[in-house]
């Protein structure tokens, strides 16, 4: 494993593929693009300035997120930026995909890695029994397939 970035102190990297590290970084500058755009208006009070403010944390969760990346190629591990099909303790299969921290959204398949599943599955590979840490009480997931 290489690492893109060295992780702070105490901080849990983030394992993404050298895709997902390449589409952060585009989404970075994007997110620079804008700041500085919406920073060059005349700034009326209220919808710019919320504008500005979302678009400053936005880039300040990207670049801690890409402060704690690590690379992660290997195909059969689960890392931002792959899909993963698991089987819940009900025998109900999803495939996820895992996203960048805070990004998930359950009702299009895709988990943030900052989330309990999605953080039980960084580094997992096929045929892995997870645990699953959720505020409602801990459960597992079997991990069927990473892609």
């Amino acid at each position: 494993m290489t690492e893109l970035a060295t992780a702070r102190a105490g901080a849990r990297p983030w394992p993404m593929t050298s895709e997902a590290a390449e589409s952060l970084g585009a989404e970075i500058q994007q997110a620079r693009r804008d700041i500085a755009a919406l920073a060059g208006e005349g700034l009326e009070e209220g919808v710019a300035n919320l504008r500005l403010a979302q678009s400053l944390r936005r880039l300040e969760a990207l670049l801690s997120t890409q402060g704690r990346a690590q690379l992660l190629d290997d195909p059969g591990c689960a890392a931002i930026g792959r899909k993963a099909t698991v089987q819940h303790p009900n025998g109900d299969v999803d495939r996820y995909a895992i996203v960048y921290p805070g990004d998930g959204n359950p009702a299009r398949s895709c988990v943030s890695a900052d989330s309990p599943l999605g953080s039980a599955l960084l580094g997992a590979r096929p045929g892995a029994v997870v645990q699953v840490a959720a505020p409602g009480g801990t459960w597992t997931a079997a991990v069927l397939s990473v892609e």
